[in-house]
């Protein structure tokens, strides 16, 4: 098959970082025999910055794995006018891209969001009868409303109308959907008249990669087996917890003084918090941002990883849950959604309420005073990869299912 796959948020091939879902995909379709074009844009999502300055075109495999970046506005903030503004301009030239090229893909598989772009892409399948499947990663526009108070929810959702507008028609035109939680699925089958295909496919990690990189690193780097090592990693926005984080580290260190230590990895506006608290506790260290070797690195000298998010976070399944686990971390996770359901019911971790600190030091503590039972957990956290989140699995699956809902549309 021809599979053209869109992503304007998603890692390429030239950003040198590791492979995230749809180089993922793109890979296990290539090994499977398929060409790929994968379409992005020249703006960087998270460098917030110009990979180039018109549009471009690389050639991964020649004459099997093309990238073509599309030129988009830039924007700084995400939460703005001006990239509400780039990614309309994105949808025109997204389409006029595809529709200036000679030949049709056998399918297409485009990320949700941004919501203009799918509605044009899905629209343009329908008209060309070419099968265009829908891969939700955030449940635009929901995910804003969940950030107003209860009181004014309903006002937030008619203002938002035109957006659930675009929604229902980019539903309408899909020839299936996929996400990277069961409860975006279960939010995408609202919108159904139909029955379409679905499946949920978790966002995964290069297992193999991970593992041979974990053996090169036992040979040059030992664990200090005395100390219980905390790891954060990600970026330092104000939607994480950095500060529960930060106060569980106070309390540990007055508790089990010398036995912890809570390493931070990344970028954001809370770097400075976190700097000023490595200062007053022995038991912080700050890291900055990381390149993969240095991320494969300090996950490897780790026991524990962690997610915290602000109440009232939106995310179901986040990538740091098999970032954590094909590491051999339990996770310490504080979102209320279907990643907390995994991680309980796998026993490959612990959940807490966001905001409470000391419930999040307690779980810690569980560990610390058992370490077979932490011993256990890690070996839970291979294993739950190996089965649910291994990119090659995942990602092999779901270009089963493309080449399904293709075989579905041709009967």
């Amino acid at each position: 098959m021809n599979i053209w796959l869109i992503s304007a948020f998603e890692p390429t091939p030239i950003d040198k970082v590791r492979p995230m879902r749809f180089m993922g995909i793109a890979d296990a379709a290539i090994q499977a025999g398929h060409n790929i074009v994968f379409f992005t844009t020249t703006f960087n999502h998270f460098s917030k910055s110009q990979r180039y300055e018109s549009n471009s075109y690389h050639t991964v495999m020649p004459d099997r794995y093309e990238v073509v970046y599309v030129h988009s506005k830039p924007y700084q903030k995400n939460i703005s006018a001006d990239r509400m503004m780039a990614h309309l301009d994105l949808a025109k030239k997204m389409l006029q891209e595809i529709e200036q090229r000679k030949d049709k893909p056998d399918a297409m598989l485009i990320s949700l969001p941004p919501l203009s772009t799918v509605q044009k892409i899905t629209a343009w399948g329908k008209q060309h009868g070419v099968p265009v499947i829908v891969d939700i990663i955030d449940p635009w526009p929901d995910v804003f409303i969940k950030a107003f108070p209860s009181s004014v929810k309903g006002l937030a959702k008619t203002a938002l109308s035109p957006f659930y507008g675009k929604v229902k028609k980019i539903m309408r035109d899909c020839a299936g959907v996929t996400a990277i939680s069961n409860d975006y699925i279960k939010w995408a089958q609202q919108y159904f008249k139909t029955n379409k295909p679905t499946g949920c496919f978790y966002p995964a990690v290069p297992y193999e990669e991970i593992k041979q990189a974990f053996e090169k690193l036992s040979i040059t780097h030992k664990k200090d087996e005395s100390v219980i090592r905390i790891i954060y990693a990600g970026s330092l926005a104000s939607s994480y917890d950095i500060p529960t984080i930060l106060n569980a580290a106070e309390i540990l260190e007055k508790e089990y003084p010398g036995k912890t230590k809570f390493v931070i990895a990344g970028k954001g506006p809370q770097e400075e918090l976190v700097k000023e608290r490595q200062k007053q506790l022995s038991n912080v260290q700050y890291l900055g941002w990381l390149d993969h070797e240095g991320m494969y690195r300090e996950l490897y000298l780790s026991d524990i990883g962690l997610t915290q998010h602000v109440p009232g976070a939106t995310q179901s399944v986040t990538y740091k849950l098999f970032d954590y686990l094909a590491a051999g971390l339990p996770i310490m996770n504080s979102l209320n959604s279907e990643m907390a359901d995994i991680i309980v019911n796998n026993k490959v971790g612990f959940n807490n309420e966001s905001g409470d600190a000391a419930g999040l030091a307690k779980n810690i503590e569980g560990f610390i005073e058992n370490k077979e039972l932490l011993q256990q957990y890690k070996s839970n956290a291979f294993a739950l990869t190996g089965q649910l989140g291994d990119a090659h699995v995942v990602y092999g699956r779901m270009v089963d299912f493309i080449a399904q809902v293709v075989n579905k549309a041709i009967a």
